[in-house]
C-alpha cells in the first residue's frame, strides 16, 4: 500500500520530499470529509462595507499542551505568509490604522495513548475575520486528529502536517481575499486556487532546501506554502468531490497540468466521480500521449469507467 501513495516530487527535494510524503501517508489512513466549517456571520450590506479592505492585524492566541510549551512550528508567521502573498498589508500594532482582524484561537491538545505516558495530539485552529465597522464576517473552524501508531512518525508530526495540508487552512490567505472581494462561496474559491496553482507552481523556481533549512529554527517545520501544495491540492479534489461541487469539473483538464503525478492522477478519477463521458477523448489522447505509467493508467481506468456509464 505503501508503494502505491509514495510521493513523487520532483520539484521537491531533502526534507521537503519526507514531510509531503509522512503527510500523504497519514492523510490516507485519517482523512475525514468534514475537512473545515465556514461560517458567515454577517449579511450582505456587512460584507460590502469590508470590500476594498486592504490592511489586516492579526491577533494570535495559541496553546500546547505540551509541558514545556515548545511550538514546532510558527502559526502566527504561517498566517502572515499567506495573507501577504494575496496582497494584504500587515498591521503589526493593534492600536494602528486597520481594515480587517483576523482572530486567531489555535490549540494543542493532549489526545488518545498509544504508549505508555505517550500521547496524540488533537489541534483545533479557529479562525475569525472581523471588519472594523462592519463587525465579524465569518470564521473557519479546523480540527485535526492524530492516528495513536506505536511505529511510523511520531503523532504530533503526523497531526501537524495534516492541519497544514488541510485546504482551509492551506488557502486560508486566498479564502480571506476572496471574501472580502465579494465571493462568500469557499467551494468556488478552492477551485479558483486550484487552478492559479497550476500556472504557479510550474513556473515557481525550486528552493534550496539546504539553505531554507539552515535558516529555521531547530526542531522546526518550514512554513512554506509550497511545499504543502500537492497535498493540500489532492486533499481539497477530495473535498469537493464529496461534496458533489460539479463546478470542479470545468478545471480537470487544467489540473491534468499539475506538476505532481498524484494530482494529476486524482484528477483524472474525478472525470469518473462525476461520470463527465464527455472527457472520453480527452482522456483517450492523455493514454497515447503521457510519459508516467501512473498516469496512463489512471485515464484507461477512468475510460472504462466513463464507458460503463454510456452503456
Amino acid at each position: 500500500m505503501l508503494k502505491s501513495i509514495l510521493p513523487r516530487f520532483n520539484f521537491l527535494v531533502g526534507v521537503r520530499a519526507l514531510i509531503v510524503f509522512l503527510t500523504c501517508l497519514l492523510w490516507w489512513v485519517a482523512s475525514s470529509w468534514a475537512l473545515a466549517k465556514v461560517q458567515h456571520l454577517a449579511d450582505v450590506e456587512g460584507f460590502s462595507k469590508a470590500r476594498g479592505s486592504q490592511s489586516i492585524y492579526v491577533n494570535a492566541r495559541v496553546s500546547t499542551w505540551k509541558t514545556r510549551g515548545v511550538m514546532f512550528w510558527d502559526v502566527e508567521g504561517s498566517l502572515l505568509v499567506k495573507l501577504r502573498d494575496v496582497g494584504f498589508t500587515i498591521v503589526r500594532n493593534s492600536t494602528d490604522s486597520h481594515d480587517l482582524t483576523l482572530t486567531v484561537d489555535y490549540a494543542e491538545t493532549k489526545g488518545q495513548a498509544f504508549a505508555i505516558n505517550r500521547f496524540g495530539t488533537e489541534i483545533e485552529g479557529t479562525f475569525l475575520i472581523s471588519h472594523q465597522t462592519a463587525g465579524p464576517l465569518f470564521s473557519i473552524h479546523i480540527q485535526e486528529t492524530s492516528v495513536p501508531m506505536v511505529t511510523g512518525t511520531p503523532p504530533y508530526i503526523d497531526v501537524l502536517l495534516n492541519f497544514l495540508t488541510n485546504p482551509y487552512y492551506h488557502y486560508l490567505g486566498e479564502i480571506v481575499r476572496g471574501e472580502i472581494q465579494g465571493s462568500q462561496d469557499p467551494h468556488q474559491i478552492l477551485i479558483d486556487s486550484l487552478l492559479a496553482d497550476v500556472t504557479r507552481l510550474q513556473n515557481t523556481q525550486k528552493p534550496d532546501s539546504v539553505m531554507d533549512h539552515s535558516r529555521r529554527p531547530q526542531h522546526s517545520v518550514p512554513i512554506d506554502k509550497n511545499q504543502y501544495a500537492p497535498v493540500a491540492a489532492y486533499r481539497a479534489i477530495d473535498e469537493l468531490v464529496a461534496a458533489n461541487e460539479v463546478r470542479l469539473v470545468e478545471i480537470l483538464k487544467s489540473m491534468v497540468m499539475y506538476p505532481d503525478v498524484h494530482v494529476q492522477m486524482r484528477s483524472i478519477d474525478a472525470f469518473g466521480d462525476f461520470r463527465v463521458t464527455e472527457a472520453l477523448p480527452f482522456l483517450r489522447q492523455l493514454s497515447l500521449e503521457t510519459q508516467q505509467v501512473e498516469v496512463r493508467d489512471a485515464a484507461l481506468n477512468t475510460m472504462n469507467v466513463l464507458a460503463s456509464f454510456s452503456e
